[in-house]
């Protein structure tokens, strides 16, 4: 198997898969971003990718908390400002998107990432889909 491009940099929501795939096959990750909740844990639905950050600690290198998700109090604008200024740590790395929302995406793009991946299984195995956001001319 080629593993082609891998992320150095994974986006973790409240599904742990795209980080414990990425692991799997590269070792370590140089950064995980992802969100209040999944940090600390506090959310139900965030337990399980904050149990896998406990367990593979050693293997990340360091963990960015930024809001993934617009709440009464963080508007859209605000969580796009917040993970601009995460991504802006991680210029000139592969990121993988898989795991975040529609605007850990956006803010990525935004702050100028140029090689993103996506990991989804396509029924036999997982692929991690390289997405490149700059043409080449």
């Amino acid at each position: 198997m080629s593993l082609g491009v891998v992320p150095e940099v994974v986006v973790l929501g409240f599904s742990p898969q795209p980080l414990v795939a990425v692991l799997s096959l590269s070792g370590r990750v140089d950064y995980v971003v992802t969100s209040p909740e999944v940090v600390l844990g506090n959310v139900s639905a965030a337990r399980f990718s904050h149990r896998i950050l406990g367990i593979y600690k050693s293997r990340i290198g360091e963990v960015i908390e930024a809001p993934m998700a617009p709440t009464q109090s963080i508007p859209p604008l605000v969580v796009l400002e917040k993970l601009g200024k995460a991504f802006s740590k991680v210029k000139n790395r592969v990121v993988d998107i898989s795991g975040g929302t529609q605007l850990a995406a956006i803010a990525a793009v935004k702050s100028g990432i140029e090689k993103l991946t996506y990991t989804y299984p396509n029924g036999e195995k997982l692929v991690i889909y390289p997405i490149t956001t700059v043409e080449k001319q």
